[in-house]
């Protein structure tokens, strides 16, 4: 039988696909998909066969992945490649050179990526002044082992800016309802300088974590 390239995330349709990329590669990817264009391209009866979920989450998971968890679409993408024992000496000198005497911490850090990857690890920052010395190698090294899991991610953040601008709207709405027209004015004003403060606070964050040098010439 033929695979379902739909799913069903609470009232939403979704398709399966895999773009393509400038670098002769394909990314699968979700792609919202309207039923009535399902009912066209399949007919009525085939809705029925869609797998249904309840929402999205992101479960990472290396060794014993599952695509449903509690009910839930799994936006993690499981690895396209089984690990099998044999020879690494290029890729540990590879590592060797981007790491330096660091080398054994970035086996430690490489490790945790995949044996742990919903651990907290320290943002890595790889800083050099000259060219070429295998700073975007060591990138798309880590994709082809992660595969395309970061175009996941992109569904999941999209999914909960939309649940939370749902609820900050029903939040205001009574809020509102029990403040007098002048009091609702100033609560909202309120509001945008503390959202205000907070991408400031984000901004500076990125800057810190991108450009650790920044960081240090702000210190002194």
């Amino acid at each position: 039988m033929k695979e379902i390239p739909y799913i069903r995330v609470g009232t939403s349709y979704y398709k399966t696909v895999k773009a393509p990329t400038i670098a002769g590669h394909f990314n699968e990817i979700l792609v919202s998909w309207s039923i009535e264009t399902i009912r066209q391209d399949h007919g009525k009866s085939y809705l029925s066969k869609i797998p249904k979920h309840d929402g999205f989450t992101c479960i990472p998971n290396h060794i014993d992945f599952k695509q449903e968890y509690k009910g839930f679409y799994n936006i993690y993408s499981p690895l396209g490649k089984e690990p099998i024992e044999g020879e690494i000496s290029l890729s540990l000198k590879f590592v060797k050179h981007i790491f330096g005497k660091h080398f054994e911490l970035g086996l430690d850090y490489l490790q945790l990526l995949y044996l742990k990857p919903i651990q907290i690890l320290p943002i890595l920052c790889l800083v050099s002044k000259e060219r070429s010395t295998g700073k975007s190698t060591f990138l798309k090294w880590l994709k082809e082992i992660f595969d395309n899991n970061e175009e996941r991610l992109k569904i999941l953040s999209q999914e909960v800016h939309k649940q939370f601008i749902s609820m900050r709207e029903q939040f205001m709405q009574e809020i509102k309802s029990v403040l007098d027209q002048d009091q609702a004015v100033r609560f909202d004003a309120m509001i945008e300088k503390y959202r205000s403060q907070r991408r400031e606070q984000i901004e500076r964050r990125k800057n810190r974590s991108n450009n650790p040098q920044n960081e240090k010439g702000e210190r002194k």
